[in-house]
């Protein structure tokens, strides 16, 4: 499966050792079974572009790049490193390697093709049996994650995959004679014990014994396996969480598919503590948060998190966002109404200008004249210096509002951008704004609020039915806030595979009719107290369709997040934030208090208290 079907095998023990001055002395190879190293997907089916994000192809330039062939597959599992058979990487100049991502079908265009700048082959490899067959590859440059180029996950050290089914996939030969498929093949196989794979080389007279550092998986009676172009890819398994994980690599195996004859795949689990050193050995510190999760550029602040899970770091790796349901992230209100100037006074709008004008980017919320909250997968993907916040607008056509530039973005650590997990990200602008009449920030909830239950507005900009133009005036919307056990049920009622966490709420209705949608993410979920003041419940995250049945809107939790906001704006340096002085003649139900961050007429507005 990993290297051109022309290369000889090597099927004596020790012929390629060096070190050994006997090196293949006292063998038959000729009355051995014949060991295929080459192998492909055999009793499958096509993939979807996808399918399976962490494929990789491995291609080989000839004739100083005129040519160009297939040499081996090979698994995603970080922003610079793929994981490959060490039998894939020992014949070439790595110079003439490189890399092919998310391709599912071969007359796919615009894929990202990146060369190879280094392999790590394990120094205990053995060609002529196929032991500790693997290597690790180093990128010149990171991947793009996107929609269907996703690293997979690694397993711990511990993990025990036998008894699971698990799912080959890769380019090589649907039948041992056949040719090569023009899309990703996989198939489903069992794991199975050494000693029943053992049992099964005996009847096959095979002299192969399963070892600590080998997998073995297939059926008994053949029909379902890898074969000649699939080594190096990868064997997946899909845990109870949803997310999938390497288990295995394709390695070799005797002909194709054949009865008693199971496949042999390198065993992740053994090899896991070398792949962290073999990392460490190529990565640089940016670099290392690719294995872990998702890779933040440095121009864009994380602020760290006490609270924060760090086994949730890895959710990015794993995940197959192009077999769910499309999840939205640029949402809009439908079935809303217009908005009067100033009755939304925090709602602000994030845009991005360019030489070609000024472009509608996200929603956003004013919580203090300095500081505004978005959705983190607003602020990533565009150029910070070229982000503008306007304040004040209920309508197109008002004049005379003034933007004010972006100095600093603060995204939450723990943003993963395929589920939206902590999706949040705080602005700091580079002047204060003018609070006014129409310019008012909302109140920041306790961290222990709890708004289950409670009728909700969401306002925005979005496109007031789905597939329609942006509205000239600010929609608002109201929507009750729903138990995550609800929101639980009714996606499963529409088969979309999402659970809620405690950082997520949620909010519509069963019959659907009124939602977020493009247009809106980042934008306010606003309750109002019983002492008439507006508070901050939600910011819009995400969701699935627009205003459908059984398909309520996520939105980012901030009573949850309430710690990490404060102790972001405390991370700024004290000389970017300001006293806010209330006017009278707007203060009573509108302005919001920080813990000493807001002031009126000299006296601090304590936390909590009336202004």
């Amino acid at each position: 499966m990993g290297r051109s079907p022309e290369a000889p095998d090597l099927d004596i023990p020790g012929a390629s050792d060096p070190d050994d001055p006997q090196r293949g002395c006292g063998y038959r190879p000729m009355m051995r079974a014949r060991r295929r190293r080459v192998r492909r997907v055999v009793g499958g089916k096509s993939a979807s572009i996808g399918e399976w994000p962490w494929q990789v192809i491995i291609k080989e330039r000839h004739l100083f790049g005129v040519f160009t062939s297939y040499k081996c597959g090979g698994v995603l599992i970080s922003v610079r490193h793929v994981l490959t058979a060490a039998h894939c990487a020992t014949s070439s100049d790595v110079r003439n390697l490189f890399v092919t991502l998310g391709q599912a079908i071969a007359s796919q265009e615009n894929l990202q093709t990146i060369p190879v700048e280094r392999m790590v082959v394990h120094k205990d490899y053995r060609a002529a049996d196929f032991d500790n067959d693997i290597a690790l590859i180093l990128l010149t440059h990171r991947v793009v994650f996107s929609r269907h180029v996703v690293p997979i996950c690694l397993p711990d050290s511990g993990d025990d995959f036998i008894g699971f089914n698990a799912h080959v996939s890769g380019w090589g030969k649907t039948a041992f004679n056949g040719s090569f498929p023009k899309t990703l093949q996989s198939v489903i196989l069992p794991i199975l014990p050494p000693e029943a794979c053992d049992q099964m080389y005996s009847k096959s007279r095979v002299e192969k014994t399963v070892r600590e550092f080998h997998l073995c998986a297939g059926l008994e009676e053949g029909q379902r396996d890898a074969c000649i172009g699939d080594s190096g890819g990868p064997l997946s398994v899909r845990r109870s969480n949803g997310r999938w994980v390497l288990a295995g690599i394709v390695s070799h195996g005797w002909k194709c598919a054949e009865p008693n004859l199971p496949g042999i795949y390198t065993n992740i689990p053994f090899f896991r503590s070398w792949i962290g050193r073999a990392m460490i050995l190529t990565r640089s510190n940016e670099e290392a948060a690719g294995i872990l999760g998702y890779y933040f550029p440095k121009r864009v602040e994380y602020l760290p998190q006490k609270t924060f899970d760090p086994q949730k770091s890895t959710i990015e790796c794993g995940s197959r966002p192009m077999m769910r349901r499309n999840l939205r992230r640029m949402r809009r209100v439908v079935g809303g109404k217009s908005a009067r100037i100033g009755e939304w006074p925090w709602h602000a709008i994030i845009k991005e200008t360019s030489s070609s004008g000024v472009d509608y980017k996200c929603g956003g919320v004013l919580i203090s004249d300095r500081h505004v909250l978005t959705a983190a997968h607003c602020a990533l993907g565009s150029d910070l210096p070229n982000y503008v916040v306007t304040l004040g607008q209920a309508d197109f056509r008002q004049s005379d509002l003034r933007s004010i530039p972006v100095k600093r973005v603060i995204v939450h650590e723990g943003f993963e951008s395929l589920d939206f997990d902590n999706d949040l990200a705080l602005l700091e602008l580079a002047q204060r704004a003018d609070l006014n009449e129409n310019v008012v920030p909302i109140c920041l909830p306790d961290s222990e609020d709890d708004f289950v239950g409670l009728g909700a507005y969401v306002t925005g900009w979005g496109q007031a039915e789905p597939g329609g133009p942006l509205p000239n005036t600010l929609q608002s919307v109201r929507l009750p806030i729903l138990p995550r056990d609800d929101c639980d049920r009714m996606y499963s009622t529409s088969r979309v595979d999402k659970s809620l966490r405690e950082f997520h709420l949620c909010a519509g209705f069963e019959e659907g009719q009124r939602d977020a949608c493009d247009g809106d993410s980042g934008g306010p979920l606003s309750v109002r107290r019983n002492d008439g003041r507006w508070v901050l419940a939600g910011i819009v995250s995400h969701g699935y369709k627009c205003a459908e049945p059984n398909l309520p809107g996520v939105y980012t939790n901030i009573p949850y997040f309430r710690s990490w906001i404060m102790n972001a704006i405390d991370s700024i340096p004290a000389r970017s934030r300001k006293r806010i002085r209330c006017k009278s003649s707007w203060r009573s139900n509108r302005c919001s208090c920080m813990e000493t961050e807001y002031h009126h007429d000299d006296s601090t507005c304590a936390e909590s208290a009336s202004e």
